[in-house]
């Protein structure tokens, strides 16, 4: 293909980025397992104290199905919700970092631009969403077949490489200097991500908001907010959804899951919501944002009609 019609094909799917991530999660579980065996070959009758120790440690597991938000929602998240030492992350895909600024005039952009960087009262939430809420999109290489593709790139269409990267959601919203992208195969290990509290907090705080400036408390059709998102755990626990509002509607089933929860997680949910209401009753935020989804219903004027990827 030549011209316009080969720059439709310039980015995968966002779709294509969902089943990609997916596939590290699996890879990840995989290696886990895989590590644990090996210990375990190794170990023979003689088993020392070290070695002891970690054959201890709960066995890995491959990742659960996917779960979808329907009427067994309650069932398929109430044993994983809660487990400890988990890293729970929220993420939009999207095609092409270019692409994050497409959907500016919609509710979560115009909340991300009116957090003030060194205002205390906004403090709380710029930390907590730095930590877990993250932008997943594609690094392609140039079509150059003298170019080897990145270590952490996967094969997309007819063999191109797909590299997946994450970038704090805030950040790209903010344009922040000092942002450095990451391959989101590291948000696989180590501490990054929020603990089930933080990241319950969170989406209610965001609940909070979206209920405030739309009027609807997020509970009908208004206020709609089209996104490729999931929420992801670092065992390969993940949901996906269409709209912001699907995600803000689990904030429910998060909180019920906490009722069953140990008083440890439930003290520190109400720290982390405490410490974020006062960005959820900020009456100047409010105001902006109001004004923003008013500003953003008046119609544009259009040109050419582009293709949405």
């Amino acid at each position: 293909m030549t011209g316009s019609t080969s720059k439709q094909y310039d980015y995968p799917w966002e779709d294509t980025l969902i089943l990609a991530f997916r596939d590290m999660q699996w890879i990840q579980a995989f290696n886990n397992l895989t590590a644990y065996n090996k210990k375990l070959r190794e170990a023979g009758d003689d088993l020392d104290k070290r070695k002891k120790v970690q054959l201890e440690k709960p066995k890995p597991t491959l990742p659960p199905l996917l779960a979808k938000l329907d009427g067994h929602a309650e069932n398929s998240t109430a044993d994983v919700i809660s487990s400890s030492k988990n890293r729970y992350f929220l993420l939009e895909f999207k095609s092409d970092r270019s692409k994050i600024r497409s959907e500016s005039d919609k509710f979560i952009h115009h909340l991300m631009s009116e957090i003030k960087f060194g205002n205390e009262n906004h403090a709380p939430f710029e930390t907590l969403s730095r930590n877990g809420h993250f932008f997943i999109y594609a690094e392609t290489p140039p079509s150059d077949p003298e170019e080897k593709p990145t270590p952490d790139a996967i094969a997309f269409g007819e063999g191109r490489a797909l590299g997946l990267k994450a970038s704090p959601y805030i950040d790209e919203i903010r344009k922040t200097p000092d942002n450095e992208p990451f391959a989101a195969e590291k948000l696989l290990h180590g501490s990054i991500g929020w603990e089930f509290p933080d990241m319950l907090a969170y989406l209610e705080t965001l609940t909070s908001l979206h209920g405030k400036v739309t009027g609807d408390g997020s509970k009908s059709g208004a206020g709609r907010h089209p996104m490729k998102v999931a929420i992801a755990t670092q065992n390969g626990l993940f949901w996906p959804y269409s709209d912001l509002s699907d995600v803000l509607a689990m904030t429910r089933i998060f909180g019920q899951n906490l009722a069953t929860a140990l008083s440890v997680v439930q003290k520190r949910y109400d720290n982390k919501l405490n410490d974020l209401k006062p960005i959820a009753n900020d009456p100047h935020l409010l105001a902006e944002l109001i004004k923003k989804k008013k500003a953003a219903k008046k119609p544009k004027p259009t040109n050419s009609p582009t293709r949405r990827i």
